[in-house]
């Protein structure tokens, strides 16, 4: 066909905006607006109950501790050293001025750049608290930059949502909070981060990298050209000076691992893909699982070997569907969870129902019943399950 064999419909569109005087806008309200109090009736969140935020990987006063360390830098002219006066006079040496402790100064200016790639959803909370602690330290000297898609040429100025121009090799200091692409170390991402970091390190000092990743997924290449701290809850947080582990694939497989006898799953697949299926394994006993109460559920998994990257390889693993507020299990891989799930201990079931009950208490009532009907027996012990059978 041709454009003109289409009918001429007409297209409608927004040709102006004017908003309305007090004189144009309605001032009696409809009868039946006034009888009917719809929302009224219909069970509500408790707005006592705020939106929960995931555990924070470390405390806010060891954060500030640890950027002063990485960030600051000596300059002396602070106090009297008085210990190395006294040193200097029992050794009848005089000097020309008095000795002073070095005092740690900020530097002048900082470009920040934080990772929002949605494979880094479940992660995004942790990366904004070390935002907000850097710009509560440093102030207007902070340049916010923002990799949507996580790439470092491709970046937007958080305060204009304009594309950045800026030079990022230009010696100015530069910190990077996300994963420089060690959950796709193959990929093109992490080479990008890499021809960066070796541009930025060529001019200037190596970027500081805070990455929420595990040990087992740092390479070599990023421990040489970036100061890469790894974020995890309870982990000390100093830099990398060498790299305990190997670069590993960060897929867990697309189907789920396929019954084996036992002594045989361990030599087919990584401990951390067994216990990312266990994690996975979780969401079937509700119908959302946020980012805050999926580190909940990792963390209960954590003498078990469930790391950080346990969370990432869940939120984008093919049976998972995930938006921009949860995730949650695909119907058809329900079954084979459910299998897994059963086969966990008992009192870590237990403790993984308690955890998603008390992770849930913001939502509608009405999405607490779903989950409580969607876990079926598995929790029929829990308050919410009993109220959704009322």
């Amino acid at each position: 066909y041709t454009p003109s064999d289409l009918p001429d419909l007409p297209f409608w569109h927004i040709a102006a905006e004017r908003p309305l005087g007090p004189e144009e806008r309605p001032a009696d309200a409809p009868r039946w607006l006034e009888r009917t109090a719809p929302w009224a009736h219909l069970p509500q969140s408790d707005p006592a109950c705020p939106v929960p935020g995931p555990a924070p990987l470390a405390p806010p006063a060891r954060q500030a501790r640890f950027l002063r360390q990485v960030l600051a830098a000596p300059v002396p002219g602070g106090a009297l050293d008085l210990e190395r006066l006294c040193r200097q006079l029992a050794e009848g040496r005089t000097a020309s001025r008095l000795p002073r402790l070095s005092r740690p100064v900020w530097v002048g200016r900082l470009r920040l750049i934080v990772d929002l790639s949605p494979g880094l959803r479940p992660l995004h909370a942790d990366l904004w608290r070390w935002a907000r602690q850097l710009e509560e330290i440093l102030g207007g000297r902070v340049t916010r930059l923002l990799a949507r898609r996580g790439h470092p040429g491709d970046l937007e100025r958080a305060d204009s949502g304009a594309l950045s121009r800026l030079r990022l090799d230009d010696g100015t200091p530069l910190v990077i909070l996300g994963d420089a692409g060690l959950y796709e170390p193959m990929g093109p991402r992490h080479r990008r981060w890499l021809e960066l970091a070796r541009r930025c390190g060529r001019n200037g000092p190596a970027p500081v990298l805070l990455a929420p990743v595990p040990p087992r997924l740092l390479t070599a290449e990023t421990a040489q050209r970036f100061r890469c701290a790894l974020l995890e809850r309870g982990r000390p947080l100093r830099l990398t000076r060498r790299v305990r582990g190997a670069a590993g694939d960060t897929r867990i497989a697309p189907a789920w691992p396929a019954a084996q006898p036992s002594g045989e799953a361990s030599e087919q697949q990584p401990a951390w893909s067994a216990v990312c299926s266990e994690l996975l394994a979780a969401l079937t006993t509700g119908v959302r699982t946020e980012p805050a109460l999926l580190r909940r559920l990792r963390l209960l998994l954590a003498g078990r070997g469930a790391d950080i990257g346990c969370e990432h390889a869940v939120w984008n693993h093919p049976a998972v569907v995930a938006d921009e507020l949860a995730c949650a299990l695909r119907p058809e891989h329900r079954a084979e969870a459910e299998r897994v799930f059963a086969a966990l201990p008992a009192d870590l079931r237990l403790a993984m129902d308690a955890a998603r009950d008390a992770g849930n208490r913001h939502l509608s009532p009405l999405l607490q019943w779903e989950e409580a009907l969607a876990a079926g027996a598995q929790a029929r012990h829990t308050p919410a399950y009993r109220a959704a059978l009322r």
